[in-house]
């Protein structure tokens, strides 16, 4: 049994009711043990409902030895020992009298025990030990039911007046605490809170969970620090509201708040996520931006939870200054990072008063990078693009943006593969379109605000919603229809074919009728045919796409117009247009213009191609030529509706009086899969594949085909049995098979003196295409004479080829062409007619199927006609009976190559001061 006292007492305590008193009340400190006891041997204390120890004790027999006998109301009897004092401060109850004299003797059989058991000693003692009991009742409470510091309200009394003692049974309660980004490698148990004191917020483990008890239910309730709100909508979702700095709303699921940080491996899954644009005010400067910004963006079709994530800006060689990030972007949507506020002026021009996040850093206006990384830490490495100087992106890494300030002598020592000097006070960089190749050169873009049209590109914040790559762009034409092209029928003696868009609708007309007509007296008697009508769409709107071919027509001119009918029921037309049907012979002349790959991102690089047709029209005008041939890679990428809006744009009035034709590219497929797109701006006649047709014009006979063949859809299985296996199957590209069967067909039919095919990208230019390879069996067996194309962003002529040597070697690879100058091919590969003039396969002067020595222009010495011109180009290409002649020219000087006025108006010359360079020449002779 263990002691119940620790310290002894002097029998003289016990003499004076006050000092008894005092003495006991001391006691209760040291009964810890006595407490434990009790609480578990005397009847009913340890009961739900024995909450008052008095109640329960009839009354206190004294006996034998050290203990003390309690009977109950149920008459049983208790015994609970009680030490001895050992050196003489103790109580001895017995029949004999203690050895030490010094200790308080009660004997339980003296005559004088009743008067002792009603005696004032034993009624102190009784009452003490009475309110032991009560402590010890509220200590056993407290462990099995409720621990309870009290209320620091004022005391409250009964209604007799009598003070309400106090429920506490605890001095106070302390829970753990600390940072919440160590909270999910915390020690608790089921049931234990903890508090967060960077987030002023308390959780509680639930089910091996931390939650955060912010929200106090169904219906939602205030964070315990006002720092937010937490609120349930109807589907059950629980959102939490913040005020930012300006007290407008921030409303997010509480549940980004909850998830554990993504671990620097995990980068991949924020794949998408970029640094879209920067900009910086300086520390001095008049401004015409509010504020310093940061601006990401979200590519992806899935919101992005930026918990774990960070924000770390800096310039050279100064350490990242570090913002964790908080919140969610969402899907196709901005994330806007407000910074320090720039000086207030009159040249202050935008407010910038929306934003996710507000850090109070300013930005330089001399040049800066920012690093966007998984990881609240700030980076050890100066360029975490290429951190170990082998190109490695640092662990962590999402994206980059580093650009140096305008001045030359300004540098950045963080960057993607290129330096750009684009930084000034009112100067931002942003990358173009959300590209990320991984190369500013390629990606990034000046935005000056200072130029009022350049508003649109003032940063986005959540709350704008969801945006894409057609904010600024070009939209469909609403009142009258667009995108009008004009090709050959099959014939182009008496065929035309016809498309253009219109918003969504049902119907359309083409009107057309002889010109002479048109301008009698009387009138013009109009034929109306009905067009085919197709639905689309577009990553914009919704579109309809209108066909109609003329078959029939006779020499002369003619006007003509288009329309639709909109929703109101009212007919839109085009202005008059108009078109010639010559008469040819097998003397004619055929004179056409050959360019090729316009591609571009945005209206400004599209300006280029704006140029390069107004120094066509007005060179070459309506009627001196018969057709324009485009090669493809029109646009940049056929989901981008824009791209082909610019295009038309800028030639509309060309393509609409002269026959367009053309052949797809790589980038004018959807998704770089399909050809569809092609049927979107385009009508030819019996095409076995989109872009796969021919015609003829004097004594020509044109043939294009689709030479983006050999793609994973393309192939189907097919019986292929064998004597072995008579179940055998292989797989077949039906879209190159489909092809070559119909070419085979179309050049076997034809009996023009001249056969020339044009495609997008060929089998021979600067290097082997093997993937076209087998149309050249069929050009071969049918003499064609010329083979002309785009794609490689330079330029190539061959000497004439027949043949394929497959054991022939050249630069690494295996395969290549025979020279047969009396029955070879030529085949012409064009440069680009817009802004991209720079490809992936570059010209190699010593290629073996181009002409070595040669007095042209271009490369370096030997001069050959295998280069890249860094301007625009385009080809005169003239069709006599007996030879075929071609100029190829270049505009000289018509990009400003100076880096300072990329992407701004500057970086185009006036036309005045462009030279129409002649770069090669050859004459093909007929065989």
């Amino acid at each position: 049994m263990e002691k119940i006292f620790s310290k002894k007492y002097n029998r003289k305590h016990w003499k004076m009711s006050t000092p008894l008193i005092k003495e006991l009340n001391r006691l209760e400190a040291e009964f810890e043990t006595l407490s434990n006891l009790l609480v578990k041997d005397l009847d009913g204390i340890n009961k739900e409902n024995s909450a008052n120890t008095d109640e329960k004790i009839d009354d206190l027999l004294l006996r034998d030895g050290r203990k003390l006998v309690v009977m109950a109301n149920n008459k049983e009897k208790k015994e609970i020992f009680l030490p001895s004092g050992g050196d003489g401060n103790g109580i001895h109850i017995g029949t004999e009298p203690p050895e030490d004299i010094e200790m308080l003797w009660l004997n339980p059989e003296d005559d004088n025990v009743d008067s002792l058991i009603e005696s004032v000693i034993l009624e102190e003692f009784r009452t003490a030990i009475s309110e032991i009991k009560q402590k010890v009742n509220a200590i056993e409470y407290s462990i099995n039911k409720t621990i309870d510091p009290g209320v620091f309200d004022p005391p409250e009394t009964d209604e007799n007046g009598v003070v309400i003692p106090s429920p506490k049974n605890v001095e106070r309660i302390k829970i753990k605490r600390g940072s919440s980004r160590y909270l999910q490698d915390a020690d608790l148990h089921d049931g234990e809170l903890a508090f967060a004191k960077d987030k002023n917020t308390l959780y509680i483990c639930s089910d091996g969970k931390i939650v955060d008890l912010s929200n106090g239910g169904s219906g939602g309730s205030a964070n315990l620090s006002g720092t937010h709100l937490d609120l349930v909508a109807p589907d059950k979702t629980k959102y939490r509201i913040t005020v930012n700095n300006t007290g407008n709303f921030v409303v997010y699921r509480a549940e980004l708040d909850d998830a554990p940080d993504p671990k620097p491996a995990d980068s991949g899954q924020f794949q998408g996520v970029i640094v879209n644009q920067i900009f910086g005010g300086g520390t001095s400067a008049d401004s015409v931006l509010s504020h310093d910004f940061i601006e990401l963006y979200n590519k992806t079709n899935t919101a992005k939870n930026l918990k774990g994530l960070s924000v770390q800006y800096g310039t050279s060689d100064q350490p990242w200054q570090v913002l964790e990030l908080k919140g969610e972007i969402p899907a196709y949507s901005s994330f806007l990072i407000r910074c320090g506020a720039n000086k207030i002026s009159e040249k202050q021009l935008h407010k910038i008063d929306d934003y996710d996040i507000d850090w109070n850093v300013k930005l330089s206006d001399k040049g800066m990078k920012v690093y966007l990384a998984v990881g609240r830490n700030a980076s050890v490495y100066r360029n975490p693009f290429n951190f170990d100087g082998l190109g490695n992106k640092a662990p962590g890494y999402i994206d980059l943006i580093g650009v140096a300030g305008i001045d030359k002598t300004r540098v950045i020592d963080a960057y993607e593969k290129t330096m750009k000097h684009i930084m000034n006070k009112n100067t931002s960089a942003r990358r173009h379109d959300f590209n990320d190749t991984d190369d500013h050169k390629l990606d990034v873009k000046p935005v000056d605000f200072s130029i009022s049209k350049n508003k649109i590109y003032l940063p986005r914040c959540s709350a704008d919603g969801s945006w894409d790559v057609s904010f600024d762009k070009e939209k469909i034409d609403t009142e009258k229809p667009s995108l009008v092209s004009m090709t050959y029928g099959k014939d182009a003696h008496t065929t035309r074919c016809f498309t253009w868009q219109s918003p969504t609708t049902n119907n359309g007309s083409l009107f057309y009728c002889k010109k002479e007509a048109a301008l009698s007296k009387e009138g013009a008697m109009f034929t109306e045919v009905s067009s085919s009508v197709r639905q689309i769409q577009h990553m914009d709107c919704d579109a309809t796409v209108h066909s109609a071919i003329i078959h029939g027509l006779t020499p002369g001119e003619y006007v003509y117009r288009v329309s639709f009918i909109d929703e109101a029921g009212d007919a839109k037309f085009t202005p008059l247009s108009e078109f010639t049907v010559k008469v040819y012979d097998t003397n004619s002349v055929i004179k056409f213009i050959h360019t090729t790959d316009q591609q571009s991102w945005d209206e400004h690089e599209y300006d280029c191609w704006k140029f390069v047709n107004q120094f066509l029209d007005k060179k070459y005008p309506v009627g001196s030529y018969d057709f324009r041939m485009n090669t493809g890679d029109i646009s940049q990428n056929a989901n981008r509706a824009f791209e082909w809006r610019y295009y038309f744009k800028h030639a509309q009035d060309t393509l609409s009086k002269v026959c367009e034709m053309t052949s797809i590219g790589n980038n004018d497929l959807i998704d770089k899969l399909y050809t569809e797109a092609w049927t979107y701006y385009y009508t030819y006649e019996d095409s076995p594949v989109p872009s796969a047709y021919s015609f003829d014009i004097g004594d020509c006979h044109f043939v294009s085909v689709d030479s983006w063949v050999g793609l994973a859809h393309h192939f189907v299985e097919v019986p292929a049995p064998t004597p072995e296996d008579p179940n055998a199957t292989k797989k077949v590209d039906m879209h190159l098979q489909k092809q070559l069967e119909w070419l085979d067909a179309d050049l076997a039919a034809t009996t023009k003196r001249w056969k020339i095919v044009f495609t997008h990208l060929s089998a021979y230019t600067v290097s082997v295409n093997a993937k076209q390879v087998p149309f050249v069996d069929i050009f071969e067996k049918h003499n064609v004479h010329l083979v002309i194309c785009g794609h490689n962003h330079c330029y190539s002529r061959t000497e004439p080829l027949r043949g394929y040597d497959k054991n022939g070697e050249f630069n690494g690879k295996k395969g290549i062409p025979i020279i047969d100058k009396e029955n070879g091919i030529y085949y012409v590969l064009a440069q680009a007619s817009g802004y991209k003039l720079e490809g992936k396969d570059k010209p190699k002067p010593d290629t073996p199927w181009i002409p070595q020595n040669e007095d042209t222009v271009g490369g370096t010495e030997p001069k050959n006609p295998c280069w890249t011109p860094d301007q625009p180009c385009y080809i005169d290409w003239e069709i006599l009976h007996d030879e075929i002649r071609m100029k190829s020219y270049m505009l000289k000087g018509l990009i400003n190559r100076d880096p300072q006025f990329a992407g701004t108006d500057k970086e185009y010359n006036p036309m005045e001061t462009v030279e129409d360079f002649l770069y090669d020449t050859i004459t093909i002779k007929h065989r």
